[in-house]
């Protein structure tokens, strides 16, 4: 045994099959056929297994003109990557087509943002607002800013916005996150948290990638030996519970306290809301405890974000309960608290107990707004009871509540007959345009996606008429053709592919992830 201990696994199992096996306890040889055996699972263990080995990628033209043109674009890429500058290698190509295709621009953008250089994208697009042949649109100076975003130069960041608002573009999350990521990464943090607040407070609201971003920036204020304040802690709190990341948000509340920062109300309140999102009762339920025990008595905020936790968790004989102990408590429940108890039921499909929410509010004189008309509505949709959504459409109206986009898109989804879509056409102001209207100027939503994390801007999403889109058009050529196959460009991409999920970068394919 000690002369096996003194070899490696693999030389032993090598030599286990060369020599004559005893099996213990017995000192017997083994057979011919069982050595046999053995020696073949012996050598099998030693094969490389299929998932280690690399696929072959196999290459797919159209014809030999596709082919031509594939091979001429990855040149292209390649002479850009060894000067490291991609203008002077553009600028011979459109003298010697006289133009560059659209699709052959984009298609190099698209490329180099998902290899990460964004020096290079940067470079190309300031290179394309000089130029007259290039429609340069809003979203190319998104594409813009991010890119000067990533590198952490505020400086061009804040030039660019400052000439989008004079050409009267107006702010958007894109352009606010971007900005506040190039604060961070140059370490501006006040600025950087400045921006965030800005944003929850009056807009445009952050997106998921702003919180992972905002993260980030906390990470590096922390390494930096900068001591965030019981505001900047509550915003880390709020951007961990709006990522899902309860577990971290906690931590950082317990860190605040082990640092000596006294946590206020509002602190409290937004820790809650982490745990009450992902609906985690019972560590809800410790926080809302340890308020009272730090001498704060929670409010009615406080309640509503704890009766969301039972909702949130699908247990409506606990929200109910807990919705008698906020009457117990002396505090009187108004239209958010009947809104999250409605959302409860509607999540459970029950039409009646909705009703009987709404009805036990209406009793109490509390008037309902857009939500809980929508609530309603929703749920006669879940039935397909068109006439019900219907009424309560104009029941919306008639109080002086402008029906919101998803109150119109419930009621058009359900208009089957035509009949139907007249009215809903009429009720939601489109008297003219049929619910299957295709219509050059039928709208169309366009999402500024993430292909790292598949959801820069979910609940983000821009809307624009047909007559609009000469503006984007560029970005809707396209350009798979010179990024189906870029993978072979760089033969590690796969590679690279694996390093992003790992790292989990989370900015943005703002541009032009929709176009290939």
């Amino acid at each position: 045994m000690e002369a096996i201990g003194s070899r490696s696994l693999l030389s032993f199992s090598c030599n286990l099959c060369k020599t004559k096996v005893l099996v213990i306890g017995s000192f017997r040889p083994l057979d011919v056929k069982t050595k046999i055996s053995f020696e073949i699972v012996c050598h099998a263990m030693l094969q490389p297994r299929k998932f280690m080995q690399r696929r072959k990628k196999v290459e797919v033209f159209k014809d030999a003109a596709d082919e031509a043109e594939q091979k001429k674009w990855r040149k292209l890429m390649k002479e850009i990557e060894e000067l490291g500058s991609a203008v002077p290698i553009l600028k011979t190509q459109r003298a010697k087509m006289d133009a560059l295709p659209r699709d052959l621009v984009l298609g190099t953008l698209v490329r180099f943002k998902q290899l990460k250089k964004w020096d290079l994208v940067s470079e190309i697009l300031e290179w394309l607002r000089s130029q007259h042949w290039w429609d340069f649109s809003e979203m190319d100076f998104f594409m813009l800013i991010t890119a000067y975003g990533k590198l952490g130069d505020f400086n061009r960041v804040e030039r660019v916005l400052k000439y989008m608002n004079k050409k009267g573009y107006s702010p958007s999350v894109i352009s606010h996150t971007a900005l506040m990521e190039a604060y961070g990464r140059a370490r501006q943090f006040s600025k950087a948290e400045a921006i965030f607040r800005r944003m929850q407070s009056s807009g445009p609201d952050p997106s998921p990638v702003t919180y992972q971003i905002i993260l980030k920036t906390f990470v590096e204020m922390q390494r930096a030996g900068v001591k965030p304040d019981v505001v900047s802690y509550a915003l880390l709190i709020s951007a961990y519970g709006k990522a899902r990341r309860e577990q971290e948000a906690l931590a950082v509340f317990e860190e605040m306290l082990d640092a000596g920062v006294r946590p206020t109300r509002k602190a409290y309140n937004i820790l809650l809301d982490a745990f009450a999102i992902s609906g985690m009762v019972e560590e809800a339920r410790t926080v809302f405890k340890s308020m009272r025990r730090d001498k704060y008595e929670p409010d009615l905020c406080s309640y509503s974000t704890m009766l969301s936790a039972y909702v949130n968790a699908s247990d409506m004989d606990g929200a109910e309960k807990f919705f008698r102990r906020i009457k117990e408590d002396g505090l009187k429940p108004n239209v958010v608290v009947y809104g999250t108890l409605m959302k409860g039921y509607a999540k459970l499909n029950n039409l009646e107990k909705i009703m009987r929410v709404y009805e036990r509010m209406h009793l109490q004189g509390v008037e309902a707004n857009q939500t809980i008309y929508t609530t309603i509505m929703d749920a006669h949709g879940k039935i397909s009871d068109f006439g019900s959504a219907a009424i309560w459409f104009k029941e919306m109206s008639t109080h002086g509540l402008p029906p919101d986009q998803k109150a119109k898109n419930i009621l058009l989804s359900l208009a089957k007959t035509p009949e139907e879509q007249k009215e809903a056409n009429e009720l939601v102001g489109n008297p003219s345009v049929s619910l299957h209207d295709s219509s050059k100027d039928s709208q169309f939503t366009e999402f500024v996606g993430d292909d790292e994390h598949g959801e820069q801007l979910k609940g983000a999403k821009t809307t624009y008429s047909g007559r609009d889109r000469a503006a984007f058009g560029h970005l809707e050529v396209n350009a798979s053709k010179f990024t189906d196959l870029s993978n072979d460009v760089d033969n590690d991409d796969d590679d690279v592919e694996e390093d992003e999920e790992e790292k989990e970068e989370e900015h943005t394919d703002f541009i032009m992830s929709s176009s290939i």
